[in-house]
C-alpha cells in the first residue's frame, strides 16, 4: 500500500513537470528522488543574475517575515495545474500535491549591496510529504548548488545595529532533515503563505494579495472581501497596537512547536487566534528550565527581566527562542517584546 501510494506520488510529481514545460521555456526538474546538482537545472529561474523565474511562479510578501538573522528575502509560490490551495481564515492552508514554495535569502554588504547566500526550496509530494531542499549561491555568484547536509559559512556582512560599520556573521544551510524541524505536520507544514500574512498589498500594487490570489482561482473555493480576515502586524507599523505586533511576532517565529499537538514539553499556544489568556503564557511557570532567574515565570507582567519569554529571546546561546534556523539576537523584537511586558498590569496581591 505505501509503495503504491509512492509511485502515485511520483507520477503525479512527473505529470506536473511535464505539464510545467509548456508554461516555461525549461522544463521543472524536481523530482524527489534526484534533485538538481545546480539551481540553475531545477528549471524555476529562468535568469538567475536578475532573479527572474519561470513565468509559473508567482512572488508574494508577508505582513512579517521570520526572523533569519537579518538576512533579505523573496519568495514564490508554483501551483501545478489545476491545482487548488484549501483556504481557511485562522488555520494552515493546504496545499495541492506538486506545489512548490521558494525563499531566497541575501544579506547585506553595504548600504546599496548585497550578497547571495541561500535558496530554498520546498515541494509537496503528497498531503502529508514535504521535502526541503537548500542551495548554497558559489562564491562567483552565478549559481547555487545543492547541499546533502547542514552547513555554515561566514560572509563579511553590514553590522545590523551600526550602519557605518561591517562585521562577520556564520549563516547556517539547514539540511532536510532540519527543515522539517519547523515545516512540520501540526503546523500545517506550510509557514509563509497563510491568511494573516499575506492579506496585504504589496508596495506599488493596488490589490490585496489575497484577493489577486482568489482573482486567479488559487483557491478551491471564493474567499471574498480580504477585509473580512485577520491581519499580523510588522513590528515597524505605528498604526498597530502593541500586543497585536508580539501577536504577530510570536505567530510567526515560535508558533511551529508553540501549538496544540506539537511534541514539545511546553504547552504554551502562540497562534494568532489565541486570546493572550489563553496562551498558557502571562503569570504561568516554566516547565522547561527557569535560566537560574529567581521568581521566574514564562512572562511576569511588569517586569521583563523575570520573564523567560524576554530571555530566551535575547540569549545567543544554546537557551535561545527558536533554537534553529538563527544564530543572531533580533534586538528590535527583543526589546519590543521587553516593552509590552513592562507595561502590563501587575496583578494585586
Amino acid at each position: 500500500m505505501r509503495l503504491a501510494l509512492c509511485i502515485v506520488t511520483l507520477l503525479q510529481c512527473l505529470l506536473f513537470v511535464h505539464q510545467a514545460q509548456a508554461d516555461c521555456n525549461r522544463p521543472l526538474n524536481l523530482q524527489p528522488d534526484n534533485p538538481p546538482q545546480k539551481l540553475s537545472e531545477t528549471g524555476i529561474f529562468e535568469d538567475l543574475s536578475q532573479l527572474k523565474t519561470c513565468p509559473l511562479a508567482l512572488e508574494y510578501k508577508v505582513n512579517l517575515p521570520f526572523w533569519s538573522d537579518g538576512a533579505v528575502k523573496r519568495r514564490w509560490i508554483i501551483l501545478p495545474k489545476d491545482g487548488k490551495i484549501e483556504f481557511k481564515p485562522e488555520d494552515p492552508w493546504k496545499y495541492p500535491v506538486g506545489t512548490i514554495l521558494i525563499k531566497h535569502f541575501e544579506l547585506k554588504t553595504s548600504a546599496t549591496q548585497q550578497v547571495k547566500v541561500e535558496t530554498r526550496i520546498l515541494m509537496n509530494l503528497s498531503e502529508d510529504d514535504w521535502y526541503g531542499y537548500s542551495y548554497q549561491w558559489q562564491n562567483d555568484q552565478k549559481d547555487a548548488v545543492l547541499l546533502d547536509d547542514s552547513a555554515t559559512k561566514e560572509y563579511e556582512v553590514l553590522n545590523l545595529h551600526d550602519v557605518n560599520g561591517s562585521r562577520k556573521q556564520t549563516w547556517w544551510f539547514p539540511s532536510q532533515k532540519a527543515c522539517l524541524q519547523c515545516h512540520n505536520s501540526w503546523s500545517g507544514y506550510v509557514l509563509g503563505p497563510q491568511t494573516g500574512q499575506l492579506n496585504l498589498t504589496k508596495n506599488g500594487e493596488t490589490k490585496n494579495q489575497l484577493e489577486l490570489w482568489n482573482e486567479k482561482n488559487y483557491f478551491s473555493s471564493n474567499i471574498g472581501k480580504s477585509s473580512q480576515y485577520n491581519q499580523y502586524s510588522s513590528l515597524t507599523d505605528p498604526t498597530q497596537p502593541l500586543e497585536k505586533k508580539v501577536k504577530s511576532y510570536l505567530a510567526t517565529n515560535c508558533v511551529q512547536c508553540h501549538q496544540p499537538d506539537s511534541p514539545v514539553r511546553s504547552k504554551i499556544d502562540f497562534r494568532f487566534k489565541t486570546p493572550l489568556t489563553m496562551m498558557n503564557l502571562i503569570g504561568h511557570k516554566p516547565n522547561a528550565g527557569d535560566m537560574e532567574i529567581p521568581d521566574a515565570l514564562l512572562v511576569s507582567p511588569g517586569k521583563k527581566e523575570a520573564s523567560i519569554l524576554w530571555h530566551r529571546l535575547k540569549t545567543s546561546t544554546t537557551l535561545r527562542m527558536p533554537p534553529i534556523g538563527n544564530k543572531e539576537v533580533d534586538l528590535e523584537a527583543v526589546n519590543l517584546i521587553g516593552a509590552w511586558i513592562d507595561q502590563l498590569p501587575v496583578p494585586k496581591k
